[in-house]
């Protein structure tokens, strides 16, 4: 068995200098949780997160509830085993 991993990229639009940091819950294992995401100008945070050398499995990767921000698109790529679940601003990837 492969192992293989999970990147979760944050790119909120317009505007795009918003200072809002979006802050993420997540299960499963291999996966840590709480974490922010933000890809303002500011550095502090990153706009993206990678969580490597996973097994097999499900993990759940829930998004915060944010003033004045609508979540429009969620994608999955990789393997054609990869699968995604969007319920909400909550997403499932097997």
């Amino acid at each position: 068995t492969k192992n293989g991993s999970i990147t979760i990229v944050k790119d909120a639009q317009s505007p795009a200098t918003d200072p809002e940091d979006f802050g993420f819950t997540a299960t499963g294992t291999g996966v840590s949780t709480p974490f922010t995401l933000d890809d303002d100008a500011d550095p502090t945070n990153s706009n993206q997160i990678v969580f490597g050398d996973l097994q097999p499995g499900t993990r759940t990767f829930t998004e915060g509830a944010e003033t004045n921000w609508v979540l429009t698109n969620i994608s999955c790529t990789g393997q054609t085993a990869s699968t995604i679940a969007f319920v909400g601003r909550c997403g499932s990837a097997t």
